[in-house]
């Protein structure tokens, strides 16, 4: 049985040993920047400065980065993926550059070796046949681990209803597109309460940069309720986080309290 180890002081190792170390440690991802848009007045892909690691190896853009994109002559739609390609089969790089799709609109295929090329897709738009530039058409991104430094966000969290609820503890934090909120609230004037299954008020507003693409439930942990079918529900939606009871006989009266802590990524 053969045995390694690396890296000590002094000791040559070769990039097929630094990768298949960093690899393990840092992975591929975005940590921060690099997002993409479609140019709507002429035929690119716009990637701002930003910085990543390809197959555990570091990049970085100090600047904004224009992609040409070439002519979508297939007759169909397709598309145009932004992309950083690791190369260290002679002199070793990474590049940001571009990748067509297949006919038809269909994902397309990424080299991914251990060893050579290595590609990361960071997002894509979808170019139709003949056309000029990329109008009405936005970007997704498709990096499994887009990263960035965790921000706190709290302050972004505005309490719509002061009257009704005291706070007495907020946390939100971002980290590139999830957001993780937990906070505790007391009922202060009326019970929470109506005869009506879903009733729902607003406890904060918050920037359409933090809403989630969709919709959000999940449940708060609360003195309303002794089972899960029962539980009073944070709401995320739009610009909106709110608190609804599926169950109309669900009460929390004045004095009671929920305590929620969850998580949603970013439209």
């Amino acid at each position: 049985m053969t045995q390694n180890a690396w890296p000590f002081t002094g000791q040559t190792i070769t990039m097929a040993q630094f990768r298949a170390w960093s690899r393990v440690t840092q992975g591929s991802r975005v940590w921060s920047g690099l997002s993409v848009t479609a140019d709507t007045s002429g035929r690119n892909l716009i990637v701002t400065a930003g910085t990543a690691t390809v197959d555990g190896c570091m990049f970085t853009s100090d600047s904004t980065t224009t992609l040409a994109v070439p002519a979508n002559t297939t007759g169909t739609t397709r598309r145009v993926y932004a992309l950083l390609t690791l190369d260290d089969s002679a002199t070793p790089q990474i590049q940001l550059g571009v990748k067509l799709g297949p006919a038809g609109g269909g994902a397309a295929s990424f080299t991914q070796t251990q060893s050579g090329v290595y590609e990361l897709p960071l997002a894509y738009a979808t170019l139709a046949s003949g056309a000029a530039s990329f109008a009405g058409s936005g970007t997704t991104r498709v990096c499994a681990d887009w990263q960035g430094p965790t921000v706190d966000i709290s302050s972004q969290f505005t309490q719509t209803s002061p009257g009704h609820w005291h706070l007495s503890y907020l946390s939100a934090q971002q980290t590139g597109k999830v957001v993780t909120l937990t906070f505790r609230v007391t009922r202060l004037s009326t019970d929470f309460d109506s005869s009506k299954s879903w009733y729902q008020e607003t406890l904060f507003r918050i920037p359409s940069s933090l809403s989630p693409a969709g919709e959000m439930h999940i449940a708060a942990v609360s003195n309303a309720h002794d089972t899960w079918q029962n539980a009073i529900y944070v709401q995320v939606v739009g610009t909106s986080v709110n608190l609804r009871k599926p169950v109309a006989s669900v009460v929390l009266p004045k004095g009671g309290w929920l305590e929620f802590s969850g998580s949603w990524v970013v439209g």
